[in-house]
């Protein structure tokens, strides 16, 4: 459990990712924000801050709720070096439009309905401590990952709940000996689809695209640590996303390209073209290309408005 969370605020400004240090707050795990609304907790108690820009910082913490683990954990959590070894605490939570609060704790799904001060356990997770995030739709579904060791591949599965996290179904299973775990969900409000993080060595290593009823799932990249990845951000002209592994020596890097350029066009092919909505899965196409042939890419400088060709072989 980290002693403080450094708050850093993302906004989009001509399609450039800003990044503004608002806040460090001693003692806290920083989980998500809801509007001007910070959320953080402090071992096993939920807590609630509105964003000052005026002054940096939140003015002052409310607390929502608390969760009451077993007697052995609310004993760990009481040290911060023993709620780190035994990953105690909050993990991730969900803000739902009705009030309520959707968390990950080790060994269970957690509901606090608006209004109570207690949370309560409504799924009991068999398989590793706790899934990593938990995904909100805009009309109110919410899915999360299995993630566990898995050292014989099993077959991994993407839960679901349509009711507030009060029940949970299986909305998609992964087969046996595709992936070894879920790192990530997220909800993209541009494409309204879900992209899905997997992990950890080889082919199991994948961006995936999915429909929110699963009936399409695409994989859109694979196969190496480049996108073994955990953490995303959806944008209005493309996804950010940060890889475990750095990418120097990679064909991309090595061709000239650097962190912040954004790729407008493919093989004379202007961004601008590629069919609505498919401007993602469209480029990732083309990139891939065929096998022993030239590629050029048309990308502009992070900070520039001019543009360049670098050609990729």
């Amino acid at each position: 459990m980290p002693l403080e969370s450094a708050i850093t605020l993302l906004a989009e400004q001509e399609n450039q990712i800003v990044l503004e240090q608002v806040g460090r707050f001693p003692g806290l795990r920083a989980l998500c924000w809801q509007g001007t609304k910070l959320y953080a907790s402090r071992r096993y108690s939920l807590v609630c801050g509105e964003l000052n820009r005026t002054q940096t910082g939140v003015a002052r913490w409310e607390e929502l709720g608390v969760y009451r683990p077993a007697l052995w954990r609310r004993a760990s959590g009481r040290s911060s070096w023993t709620a780190r070894l035994c990953r105690d605490g909050f993990h991730a939570i969900a803000v739902l439009s009705s009030g309520a609060v959707v968390a990950a704790v080790p060994g269970a799904i957690i509901v606090l309905p608006n209004g109570d001060k207690e949370f309560t356990l409504t799924h009991r997770i068999t398989r590793g401590t706790r899934p990593l995030h938990i995904a909100r739709t805009p009309d109110g579904r919410l899915f999360w990952g299995e993630y566990f060791d898995n050292s014989r591949r099993e077959e991994v599965h993407i839960y679901r709940s349509t009711d507030e996290g009060n029940s949970w179904d299986i909305a998609y299973s992964f087969a046996p000996g595709s992936i070894r775990h879920v790192h990530n969900i997220v909800h993209d409000r541009w494409e309204d689809c879900l992209w899905i993080f997997t992990g950890d060595y080889g082919d199991e290593c994948r961006i995936v695209r999915a429909s929110l009823d699963f009936k399409q799932v695409d994989t859109v990249r694979a196969g190496n640590q480049h996108v073994r990845a955990a953490a995303m951000l959806p944008a209005k002209n493309g996804l950010y996303f940060a890889s475990d592994t750095p990418l120097p020596g990679s064909p991309a890097m090595q061709a000239g390209l650097r962190p912040g350029d954004r790729i407008i066009g493919v093989n004379g092919i202007s961004a601008d073209g590629f069919a609505f909505g498919k401007e993602i899965e469209t480029a990732v196409k083309m990139i891939h290309g065929t096998p022993g042939t030239d590629l050029t890419l048309e990308v502009k400088r992070a900070g520039s408005e001019e543009s360049s060709e670098i050609k990729l072989v």
